[in-house]
């Protein structure tokens, strides 16, 4: 092998290390997630019209939602709070083989819809609760992001037996005093 070829290939493997972040041998298969963001953190962006939604002293309200986002896929109610469901895009699983730099997705399909939630109490909007994909299973060793991952089995918390489902919002639910005086 020539140098120059020996040259053009580390600096192929730097760059893929770099886009990537993410080093290896094994297999892996990703699952859905959920997450959630409380009002002080939250910003909300239409994936459709590509513009941010507008809010009133940064605080969201159920109308800025609906004239954002639109017609949900779903009303419902959690507690006191009207819960607002959106679509957000197909969901997929994939399994990946990650030989040294590279990432080759070898099987990828659709598993349903990734949804938004959104929880407002006197029209306000307190939490939302959104569906991610992430690694669910990986068997081998991956370093990602400067930490070392050598798992046999469930990831992100899940051999921990912690749940794949965020928490609903205990806003919602009204909390009544009991009087034991009696």
């Amino acid at each position: 092998m020539k140098i120059h070829n020996l040259k053009n290939f580390f600096t192929l493997s730097i760059l893929a290390f770099v886009s990537q972040s993410c080093a290896g041998l094994a297999i892996a298969k990703t699952g859905s997630f959920q997450k959630y963001e409380t009002k002080q953190y939250l910003i909300l962006y239409n994936r459709d019209t590509r513009k941010y939604c507008k809010r009133e002293n940064d605080i969201y309200t159920k109308d800025a939602v609906l004239e954002c986002y639109g017609e949900p896929l779903e009303i419902s109610k959690y507690g006191e709070c009207d819960v607002l469901i959106y679509k957000n895009g197909i969901s997929w699983d994939f399994v990946t083989i990650t030989p040294i730099l590279l990432l080759f997705p070898v099987l990828f399909y659709p598993t349903g819809f990734d949804k938004k939630y959104f929880y407002f109490k006197n029209n306000l909007l307190e939490y939302n609760i959104y569906d991610y994909s992430d690694v669910e299973y990986l068997f081998g060793i991956v370093i990602v992001n400067d930490k070392n991952i050598s798992n046999f089995g469930k990831t992100n918390g899940l051999h921990n037996n912690e749940i794949k489902k965020a928490s609903l919002p205990e806003i919602c639910i009204n909390k009544i005093k009991m009087d034991n005086s009696l």
